[in-house]
């Protein structure tokens, strides 16, 4: 895989693929791409979680966004002296702070450290991201969470179906054929699985909204589950199987 190639983050801004490899006399692990050989190195992440660390401790923009940062710092005050980096950084102390992530993406907005802004840029939504995964694949993972994962994704797989009376696309498919009085443009829409199985009124509503103003919809053959919620739980293989 190239290493010039871009890979949109959270934000919408771009980092290369495979993260940034040095900076000055200072190595810098990758964050963004699943199938770098070292993105489920648990010694790697731990080592960007401390540069992060370092970074965030310096700065502390958005220590009243979410509840990861004042655990964070409240633990960097506690165990690193002042100026120094936070080598000591235990990894029950990291997973002590990673475990506060609920994925929000609000440590991005605004973020001055983020990419774009500095060489090495901090990209906290994706290293907790990769966090999560690398405790997903990990053999140390506590048994009750690999249960837990095991059962929610049993338990997605037995609701889905019954999730929604009528999926988006089943209604889309099967509606009168719309009296659009002049169309001057026609956009394929693309559901995403929110619409498609939990909200698919904001989906029809969407289409309302387009047909009113003379814009034709159309749905595409074939479309399927992008693999992010497995990528997000770690289960990088379904995320394969499904792309």
């Amino acid at each position: 895989m190239s290493e010039d190639r871009l890979l949109a983050t959270a934000d919408c801004r771009c980092a290369p693929v495979g993260g940034w490899q040095s900076v000055g006399s200072s190595v810098v692990t990758p964050v963004s791409d699943p199938f770098h050989p070292l993105y489920l190195d648990e010694s790697d992440l731990r080592a960007e979680v401390s540069r992060a660390a370092a970074v965030c401790g310096q700065c502390r923009a958005c220590v009243s966004r979410c509840d990861v940062f004042p655990r964070l710092f409240e633990l960097l005050d506690r165990s690193v002296p002042a100026g120094e980096t936070p080598s000591s950084f235990t990894p029950a102390e990291q997973d002590h702070a990673v475990g506060a992530c609920f994925d929000c993406g609000l440590c991005a907005v605004g973020c001055p450290e983020g990419p774009g802004l500095r060489e090495d840029p901090i990209q906290i939504p994706l290293l907790m991201a990769r966090a999560r995964q690398v405790a997903q694949r990990s053999v140390s993972a506590p048994t009750a969470q690999r249960m837990v994962s095991g059962l929610r994704r049993l338990s997605t797989a037995i609701v889905a179906p019954f999730a929604t009376r009528t999926r988006f696309s089943t209604w889309f498919r099967q509606r009168p054929d719309a009296s659009v009085a002049a169309v001057d443009v026609t956009v394929s829409l693309f559901p995403t699985c929110h619409v498609e199985h939990h909200d698919p009124d904001l989906g029809r509503d969407l289409v309302a909204i387009y047909e009113r103003v003379g814009i034709g919809c159309s749905l595409p053959e074939g479309l399927q589950c992008c693999g992010a919620p497995q990528l997000d739980a770690g289960d990088i293989d379904g995320f394969v199987e499904l792309g």
